[in-house]
């Protein structure tokens, strides 16, 4: 895949399980035209990275949304972002470019990590540890870790470990204040988190643009929370799920993996890593352990690939993908909303009109982007397969962002019966559908009626008298 054709070793001030920048090599970094200004919202001191214990480097879910949010709404070097194809496909971006030319410009000399300046008055214990590989599109994993989170019962209050986030990145810069990679990698900060036993285990992040498992890091981790008995749990983009269900029906091991060929940039640290998976039970062990639940963890997924291929099939199209790409850009612009929901109290309180002006600007896209007419199918045309229908809105409920008052209240709820609901439950459908609660949002819900099959919709009265709903 090209992804590790192309791998490239770490440059000094890049801190990751897989970490690496555009400069690897001598290249020079991709110049872009544009740039992010720092944003006011980000407070600029803490309590500094070597000062609080690894497994304290969280923040809460809807700060890990926001900042993702954040980045986005510096609208013209995202663009050039998703359209470079520097060891990438063009169309996503990535976690070396969120790194690249977010993270690290925005904490330089700041010795904290954007976890910590977050949450410079009280740092925050992972419930959550992310496992992730840097080259997946930060938009799937958006989707994919939001989906899952919210088919859990897990709220955005709940602190994750995300390590772009969590370790000071910039600290091996020319100039910087530090501390650099040396330093905090002497922390042992991935199995300090794993031993710390979060509450919701361990989340393994699968995206479309990038093999987790070709990462020693990723390897590594997964062993660990082995070892200790932490529970790991995929989360899984829609994307990747459905090109991953098709690669299955022409390859049985499609899931397999050979974790001996897994590589990571420093010497040091793969030397160390292949020497506690050996002391562990070695190589061809985790291939299963790995194996085992990646089958599991499809398994789970196989009716909702079912029924979503059988309404593929009803869906007012001729051209084969229509309908996936149709769903997967509904889905990206729900987690962006959500994104959006929890980036602008940050914004009000620090009084950041540009922010402010960045989040109206997407948050009326986004309306605008469900007020298509393909976004209100007609009789015959069921909505789509898992999401819970009391998520639904009629048209009347779609928000009205002529004016600011009217868009940010739009933004500021998530509870069923809303379009903020309706954005939860398209990503609770992406995730396979759910059957607890959500809690991104105060409110108490009660629980839905089972969905009928995608055949008994088609043909239902019900189904077809729901031309007056979004979806």
């Amino acid at each position: 895949p090209f992804w590790l054709k192309r791998q490239q070793p770490q440059p000094p001030g890049t801190i990751g399980r897989d970490a690496r920048s555009s400069g690897a090599m001598g290249e020079e970094v991709v110049s872009v035209s544009s740039e992010a200004p720092r944003p006011l919202w980000l407070p600029k001191t803490g309590p500094g990275n070597l000062n609080v214990p690894p497994e304290e480097w969280g923040m809460k879910l809807s700060q890990w949304s926001a900042f993702i949010a954040a980045c986005i709404c510096a609208k013209s070097l995202w663009s050039e972002l998703e359209a470079s194809t520097c060891r990438k496909e063009a169309g996503c971006v990535n976690l070396y470019q969120i790194c690249d030319h977010f993270v690290k410009p925005w904490t330089s000399n700041c010795g904290n990590s954007i976890a910590l300046l977050m949450n410079n008055q009280a740092p925050l214990a992972a419930e959550i540890m992310v496992s992730h590989a840097w080259g997946e599109c930060i938009m799937e994993s958006l989707v994919a870790l939001l989906g899952k989170c919210s088919t859990m019962g897990v709220s955005l209050d709940t602190p994750v470990w995300f390590c772009t986030f969590a370790q000071y990145q910039p600290g091996d810069m020319p100039g910087d204040c530090g501390p650099g990679v040396k330093e905090q990698l002497a922390l042992d900060p991935f199995k300090k988190v794993i031993d710390s036993k979060p509450r919701f285990g361990m989340l393994v992040i699968h995206t479309s643009r990038a093999e987790l498992y070709g990462r020693l890091w990723c390897v590594y981790e997964v062993n660990e929370a082995k070892g200790s008995q932490v529970t790991p749990t995929a989360s899984m983009s829609m994307r990747y799920m459905l090109d991953t269900g098709k690669k299955l029906k022409d390859d049985a091991d499609a899931l397999q993996v050979k974790t001996e060929v897994a590589r990571c940039w420093s010497p040091d640290d793969a030397k160390m890593i292949r020497s506690k998976i050996i002391e562990q039970g070695g190589f061809e062990n985790l291939d299963q352990t790995i194996y085992t639940f990646r089958t599991s963890s499809f398994e789970k997924s196989k009716n909702f690939l079912d029924v979503f291929n059988i309404w593929f099939t009803v869906f007012p199209t001729g051209e084969p993908g229509d309908a996936t790409d149709f769903v997967i850009a509904l889905i990206r612009k729900a987690a962006l909303w959500v994104g959006l929901h929890c980036l602008t109290p940050l914004a009000k309180s620090a009084g950041d009109q540009q922010t402010l002006d960045n989040i109206l600007d997407l948050a009326e896209g986004v309306a605008a982007h469900f007020s298509r007419p393909e976004c209100q199918f007609g009789p015959g045309i069921p909505p789509p397969p898992c999401i819970d229908r009391s998520y639904l809105i009629p048209l009347e409920e779609h928000p009205d962002v002529d004016s600011e008052e009217n868009c940010y209240e739009a933004l500021s709820n998530l509870e069923r019966g809303k379009f903020g609901g309706f954005m939860v439950g398209l990503l609770e459908m992406s995730a396979g559908g759910s059957d607890k609660e959500s809690r991104f949002t105060e409110s108490c819900f009660t629980a839905s009626p089972d969905q009928p099959s995608v055949e008994q919709a088609v043909n239902s009265k019900a189904t077809k008298s729901q031309a007056c709903c979004i979806l």
